[in-house]
């Protein structure tokens, strides 16, 4: 009777699990709200470690209420609706692959009370004023 046997090295290993990281943080997000709604987009992160399954937004005001949204890998743009108007919202994106997801990236937006829009650009974390933001734009 013979047996056969199969050996793993630590070399082997290091193999199998060099791909196993979460993607890196998205790149170059921002928002801009509307009266009922926030339009989002952003560019998947520059380290992906494999293959971004997705993306995993959560939103939230200051009352503590927490919404959830999966999103398909293909999409970089997304419209978050039926919000509250003139309200602040804390917005959170992440990629995912099959290690997992990866480090949130967060921006806060507030929707209007009169239907106008606002905009945030992730990069500066600054709140553009509505009544400025047609000069603001044309600088970016």
């Amino acid at each position: 009777m013979y047996c056969t046997c199969a050996c793993v090295t630590p070399l082997a290993l290091n193999l199998v699990f060099l791909h196993s990281a979460v993607p890196s943080i998205v790149e170059s997000w921002g928002g801009r709200g509307f009266s009922t709604s926030i339009e989002l987009s952003w560019a998947p992160p520059t380290q992906s470690n494999g293959i971004i399954t997705g993306y995993f937004l959560t939103y939230s005001t200051g009352s503590g209420q927490l919404s959830s949204e999966n999103i398909p890998a293909s999409v970089t743009s997304y419209t978050v609706t039926g919000l509250e108007e003139n309200t602040l919202y804390q917005l959170t994106v992440s990629a995912e692959n099959s290690a997992g997801r990866g480090e949130g990236s967060t921006v806060s937006v507030r929707t209007l009370p009169d239907g106008g829009s606002c905009l945030l650009h992730a990069a500066t974390c600054v709140h553009f004023m509505c009544v400025a933001a047609v000069a603001i734009l044309a600088n970016i």
